[in-house]
């Protein structure tokens, strides 16, 4: 300051100390905030790293479970498709021998929801119905009632259940059975349509009930699809699902094989969608 003291010069000097005082501390704390922002979101980022490595993971186990190859002979040809809507979905497809290789079995379940959770429970469901199946016991509808029982128990405190059908080929008679629990009836040849009184209720819904079994003969040049729902639901633009042509477009494929009906179904499938929105699983049986 000059001397003598400037009073108008002082007030606006101290005026500015006090301002560049204020910007600094201002400035102090937005660095504060912005490194804790920062740092915040690099550990928010490295959780959703770890979480899409863990769902990466999960996905790779459950496409490890799903068939990559089908029992193929002089008499039976085998090939099926599951397309997730997320990293992991909650459909399943199966098939496998029975222990004495007497016959072959075909499983086509859906569990209720979407994600990592309806995953989770396939996951376990497979381990169940395989566990009971590939025994062969004589009454195929026991069975699933004991699969259904053993579910129903671990899923009291839940609310998930599962819609599944079972194909079991009998490669001595060439007889299939079928049983249905809340499930969509296959399509194609031989005619496997569940009544009332024998379609029963979906998987972990409540234990110890019947399910009945229906079986056909299984000739030389009969063909079956199973499916889950997604094939139906997903929409185009125009808000028309796919499934209104489902039908009529099997029934065209029928005469081919199973490789080349999943292939096409598909093919034609995702280019009537929009998007994707639900699991879509489909397997093809065909009786060379």
């Amino acid at each position: 300051l000059s001397k003598p003291i400037d009073v108008v010069e002082l007030r606006f000097k101290v005026s500015n100390l006090l301002k560049l005082k204020k910007f600094n501390d201002l400035q102090q704390h937005f660095n504060q905030r912005l490194e804790e922002e920062v740092a915040k979101k690099e550990k928010q980022l490295k959780q959703f790293v770890q979480i899409e490595q863990e769902l990466q993971m999960a996905r790779e186990i459950q496409q490890h479970l799903i068939p990559k190859s089908y029992p193929s002979s002089e008499k039976l040809d085998v090939y099926g498709s599951c397309v997730s809507a997320s990293e992991v979905g909650g459909d399943y497809l199966d098939v496998f021998k029975t222990e004495s290789n007497k016959h072959t079995v075909f499983v086509m379940a859906d569990v209720s929801g979407h994600g990592f959770a309806s995953a989770l429970v396939s996951m376990q469901f497979r381990s169940l119905a395989r566990m009971e199946l590939m025994k062969g016991s004589d009454d195929l509808g026991k069975e699933i009632e004991r699969i259904n029982t053993v579910f129903s128990n671990d899923n009291q405190e839940g609310s998930m259940f599962i819609t599944a059908l079972f194909l079991r080929l009998n490669h001595e008679t060439n007889i299939i059975e079928s049983v249905n629990a809340g499930h969509f009836d296959p399509l194609g040849q031989p005619t496997l349509i569940h009544s009332d009184a024998t379609k029963g209720i979906p998987l972990g819904i409540q234990g110890n009930l019947p399910y009945g079994v229906v079986s056909a003969p299984f000739k030389s040049g009969d063909s079956l699809l199973l499916y889950t729902d997604g094939i139906f639901e997903c929409e185009n633009d125009k808000g028309e699902m796919y499934g209104d042509r489902f039908n009529e477009q099997y029934e065209m494929l029928k005469s081919f094989n199973p490789k080349t009906q999943v292939e096409i179904i598909l093919e034609s499938f995702h280019e009537f969608i929009k998007k994707q929105t639900d699991d879509v699983t489909i397997l093809a049986i065909q009786s060379k």
